[in-house]
């Protein structure tokens, strides 16, 4: 993708459910979770740059934006949805407002430009296609088959990587089987997939029958053939890794780093990023091979690739899962990328609180306890959502529900720690004390 161009980008999480509505029609959806996730569009602000085109679904705060703009954060030109909530696909609310669309059309003013969404899909094509500008990406259907992880398994046994025990499953007698031949292989546990998820969901660890047995019942209620899982025997991982390319369209493979993965159970909660450690000089090389690969059946744009080093043998392998998307180490790390003398952890906390925290409250105790960077370059923690904070209550009577993603800066990991510590104080605890 060349700079001089504009990109105009969109969030369109949740684009896995359109890639696996064939797969699997029984996935579990937590509705208010979806709506705070909606609001994570912001972190696109992170990548683009003064003269790009953002598409968010509502007014950002304006404190916020100046904020960000005062660390050292370009701001785009921001459009915003005329009639928005927070449920429905983005893409669809964006391809059917038509004002919009013809808003950044004069925008544009047959300036060179590209649509870079969060992932692509037919509708993102079609938003392309009435914008008269390309998707930076793949075609729809390569983006599909890339992040089905059956497909992943594909690649990585072409490429002669070392792959986890199991298989693909097509109906529950075969889902039993796979675990009793799992456990007859020496694995305590099993764990089953979707084809097509992310963020953990979908994702299952069976740690007994009982917990098989709910499984079962809900993919194949009525004994029906034609849900696909993938059972695969549990390992315990010494590390959790991810690491970044992109294609660009002319074959060449961009290796953008490794980050480790931080993970709590089966949920990533954020990424320590260029950790220390003889593994990831290996990884350069893996990227490399996957890319070319990738590019030979029409794949360009952005890659995540998970990989994971076995605790038991100190094993590799490097492909558990393809994301031909945005993940959620892709934002920061288009800032630690700038300042790469400091050791960098993005931080992400799930929260439920009795009292409000908005992104003004939060600057300004941040600010206050001598905690809070003054660049995207210096030591101290950096704010880079505000819509996500639990500021709202989506039932009677219940707690502030929201996220937290900041991006923690240190000379140090003890400082990364020590930074993560007091943020938790400042948050957590005095909730409990309120």
């Amino acid at each position: 993708m060349k700079n001089e161009m504009i990109q105009i980008w969109i969030f369109n999480i949740g684009a896995e459910r359109i890639w696996s509505s064939h797969l699997n029609k029984r996935s579990v959806n937590d509705y208010v979770q979806d709506k705070i996730v909606n609001c994570l569009d912001e972190m696109l602000l992170l990548m683009s740059k003064s003269e790009d085109i953002l598409i968010l679904r509502n007014k950002p705060d304006a404190e916020f934006l100046n904020y960000l703009k005062e660390i050292g954060i370009q701001i785009p030109h921001i459009f915003t949805l005329e009639k928005c909530n927070n449920e429905e696909p983005v893409s669809k609310l964006i391809y059917e407002d038509k004002k919009l669309l013809q808003s950044i059309k004069i925008t544009l003013n047959n300036k060179k430009a590209c649509l870079v969404p969060y992932a692509i899909t037919e509708l993102e094509e079609k938003i392309a296609q009435y914008l008269g500008v390309p998707v930076w990406g793949p075609p729809s259907d390569v983006a599909q088959l890339v992040n089905n992880k059956k497909y992943t398994r594909d690649i990585a046994t072409k490429l002669g990587f070392p792959v986890t025990e199991g298989k693909v499953c097509i109906n529950k007698n075969e889902v039993l089987m796979e675990c009793d031949r799992l456990r007859a292989a020496g694995f305590d546990e099993v764990i089953v997939k979707e084809l097509c998820n992310a963020s953990g969901k979908g994702m299952y660890k069976v740690e007994n029958e009982k917990r098989l047995e709910r499984i079962l019942k809900w993919y194949y209620a009525n004994d029906e053939s034609g849900y696909e899982l993938l059972v695969e025997g549990w390992i315990n991982t010494k590390r959790d890794f991810n690491f970044q390319i992109v294609i660009h369209i002319d074959g060449t493979i961009e290796y953008l780093g490794v980050s480790e993965q931080i993970m709590d159970h089966l949920v990533y909660v954020g990424s320590k990023f260029y950790p220390a450690s003889g593994d990831i000089d290996k990884y350069e090389d893996y990227a490399k091979l996957i890319g070319k690969y990738l590019f030979s059946i029409g794949y360009i744009g952005y890659v995540n690739i998970d990989s994971i080093v076995d605790e038991e043998n100190e094993l590799i392998i490097p492909m558990i899962e393809i994301n031909g998307r945005f993940s959620l180490s892709t934002y920061p790390g288009n800032i630690v990328k700038k300042s790469r003398k400091l050791c960098h952890m993005s931080y992400y906390l799930n929260l439920c609180l009795k009292t409000e925290v908005t992104s003004n409250r939060l600057l300004a105790k941040l600010y206050e306890e001598g905690l809070l960077a003054k660049n995207i370059c210096a030591e101290g923690i950096i704010l880079y959502t505000s819509q996500s904070l639990p500021s709202k209550k989506f039932y009677s009577n219940s707690l502030f529900m929201g996220r937290l993603f900041v991006l923690l800066n240190g000379n140090t990991w003890s400082d990364i720690e020590r930074y993560k510590e007091r943020l938790n104080e400042l948050i957590i605890h005095n909730d409990d004390r309120s």
